[in-house]
């Protein structure tokens, strides 16, 4: 195995400090523990479930319309992934990546050793996810894909009849799709999960992102019985099982899924103006997608991306994410899920950032 460095936390890691403002992040504005209005019974810190509490498998297993043998709680959807490329890992397959993509979804399967077939979404096709494109790789031998529906770091959306044209490209070419699915709750009328359209995919997701728990480090992966088993088979090697207590608060999240969402799609459609109009304020952004999320992937005329963040960063403390760090040079990623004074505060520096050049 040879994983490079996750370049996107290390600059991260080392711009993040008190008062930075974050507008790089692809989280909704974090969820308080004092919003649930309530404290924990007593818990045995002793016990803990290698694939999930039963009841919380059961509330994810009615979510996807599963039974709870098709669901695993995991440490995170990072963990979800990772067990899942682990898992199907046969010397000489080939997996067909994104890009530009978050990156431990590109690099998971090259850090295991699979050959790679990168699938590009371009910017002059509205970063649209190339469906025969995919087709036409897995005809040539390619056994597994990874996909993000919504896209990361773009935001752009992948349509039912999309899913189901791969599904059946699965069914026929004995392929697997992996989908995560973690930023799929913010949209208005998402589509349905992977899950549901053919036991050929297999969904991750976690309450991290829309949820805004990211702290809990709660994640599942959604699967047939046959492949669970092996994505099981592995799970001692890796963290054994999810913290108790956050299995208790992922359960009281659940119990209160409308309120939340609600939420979140609130941010989005308050501050989504906002970037628009931002956008279009400068000659030297541009964006010709339409994001289905609370971020974006706008692109830089003219302008270094790496130099335009540390500039943004060291001058003006506030954060954006360079797109060489998921693939694509010369664009940034831009998150407006947060608190709307927040974001104004960054857009605004960021327009100082950019007249600097």
């Amino acid at each position: 195995m040879n994983f490079p460095p996750f370049r996107l936390l290390r600059w991260l890691e080392h711009y993040w400090k008190a008062g930075a403002v974050d507008v790089c992040t692809s989280n909704i504005e974090g969820y308080r523990f004092s919003e649930f209005g309530r404290q924990f019974d007593d818990m045995n810190l002793a016990v803990a479930y290698p694939f999930g509490e039963p009841s919380l498998r059961e509330t994810l297993a009615k979510e996807y319309g599963v039974k709870s043998e098709n669901v695993m709680v995991t440490v995170g959807a990072s963990e979800a992934n990772f067990l899942i490329c682990m898992a199907l890992y046969d010397k000489g397959e080939r997996f067909i990546v994104e890009n530009p993509a978050y990156e431990p979804l590109a690099e998971i399967p090259r850090g295991l050793g699979y050959g790679v077939d990168v699938l590009e979404r371009r910017y002059e096709d509205g970063f649209r996810f190339d469906t025969a494109g995919l087709v036409e790789l897995m005809k040539k031998g390619a056994k597994y894909a990874f996909i993000c529906n919504p896209h990361n770091p773009t935001g752009i959306e992948m349509s039912e009849d999309d899913l189901r044209r791969i599904a059946e490209a699965a069914e026929e070419h004995d392929a697997y799709v992996l989908v995560d699915e973690i930023f799929k709750d913010v949209m208005k009328d998402p589509p349905p999960s992977a899950i549901s359209i053919s036991d050929r995919m297999i969904v991750t997701a976690s309450i991290s992102k829309v949820f805004s728990m990211a702290g809990l480090r709660l994640g599942w992966i959604v699967a047939n019985s046959e492949l669970m088993e092996k994505f099981e088979s592995l799970r001692e090697y890796t963290t054994v099982a999810v913290s108790s207590a956050s299995e208790e608060m992922a359960k009281w999240a659940f119990e209160r899924k409308d309120e939340i969402l609600e939420r979140a799609r609130s941010y989005v459609n308050t501050n989504r103006p906002i970037v628009d109009a931002w956008l279009e304020s400068s000659d030297l952004v541009e964006y010709n997608a339409e994001s289905k999320t609370h971020f974006c992937f706008p692109r830089l005329n003219g302008i270094d991306d790496l130099e335009f963040g540390r500039t943004a960063a060291e001058k003006y403390n506030t954060i954006v994410g360079p797109g060489r760090f998921f693939g694509l040079p010369g664009h940034f990623r831009l998150g407006f899920g947060m608190n709307t004074e927040a974001l104004q505060e960054g857009l605004a520096n960021l327009t100082k950032a950019l007249k600097d050049f």
